[in-house]
Parts: structure tokens; C-alpha cells; sequence
């Protein structure tokens, strides 16, 4: 997969580096905390109702993990170059106008215990606004690179 991202640029090169490295870490620990999820509950709550809470939580969000941390990227990223507005917009958006309209959908149309996918819904919502910005590039116009880019011609 890097591979095919060695025929862009160099930023993209170094993005495909990160975005294998983020889901890699998170597909590890996953991997890890998906079956011993029980006994990790334990060291929290010997409560049979709370470890059984804790692993139905674990087992609906482990498997999208991997958004947030792409979506951490981004916004790391942008926030990197002097862009503080759009990662401040999309972490608002995706935890008060998606997560928390989610929690109540899911609760009134499911069942109470599926609240937690809501958190996917957030990470999915806050990943694009994050991603297309990025992908628009409007961020490498910002004070910080601009200024970069000036020492760099200088």
C-alpha cells in the first residue's frame, strides 16, 4: 500500500505512512483488547452487570477505533499548519450535532445498550469534515506553511 502512495508526493507519502501506522496501532490493540475485554472490565468492576457493560461497549467501538485515530490525524494535521477552525468545528459537530442526536436515535429506534455506536457515527461525521478539507488543500495556504514555503524559496 505505500508503495502505491510512492508515485504521489512526498506529503502523501508521509500521510500513507501515518494512516498505516494509525490503523496498524489500532488494529494491534484491538486485536488485544477484543478477547480479553471481560478481564480488562474486572480490574475496573468485580459488578457482573458492569463487566458485561464495559464488553458489550468494547466489542460495538474497538471496531472503529481506527476512524478516530484517522480522524485525530487530520486534525492534527491542520492544526499543525495554523488551521485551528476546522478541527475545532468538526470535533463540535461530530460530538454535539451527530454523536449525541445519534445516542437518542439509536436509544428510541434500538435498544438502550446500542447507545455506544453512536461514538461511530461522531468519528465517521468528524472524519469527513476533516478528510475533505484536507483533500481540498485550502489548509496549505494558511500563515504557518505560507511562511514555511517563503523560508524554504528563500
Amino acid at each position: 500500500w505505500l508503495r502505491a502512495c510512492s508515485i504521489v508526493s512526498e506529503q502523501t507519502l508521509w500521510l500513507c505512512a501515518l494512516l498505516v501506522l494509525s490503523i496498524g496501532c489500532c488494529v494491534v490493540i484491538g486485536a488485544l483488547l477484543y478477547p480479553t475485554s471481560a478481564f480488562m472490565m474486572q480490574m475496573f468492576s468485580h459488578n457482573p452487570e458492569v463487566i458485561d457493560a464495559g464488553v458489550a461497549y468494547l466489542h460495538g467501538v474497538l471496531p472503529f477505533y481506527s476512524l478516530l485515530a484517522i480522524s485525530f490525524m487530520f486534525n492534527s494535521v491542520l492544526r499543525g499548519a495554523g488551521d485551528m477552525m476546522i478541527p475545532m468545528i468538526s470535533s463540535f459537530i461530530s460530538l454535539w450535532l451527530a454523536r449525541l442526536p445519534a445516542a437518542y436515535l439509536i436509544a428510541a429506534w434500538f435498544d438502550k445498550e446500542d447507545i455506544y455506536y453512536s461514538y461511530a457515527v461522531g468519528w465517521v461525521l468528524g472524519l469527513l469534515i476533516s478528510g475533505i478539507y484536507y483533500a481540498s488543500g485550502k489548509w496549505k495556504h494558511k500563515s504557518i506553511v505560507s511562511k514555511l514555503r517563503e523560508v524554504e524559496t528563500a
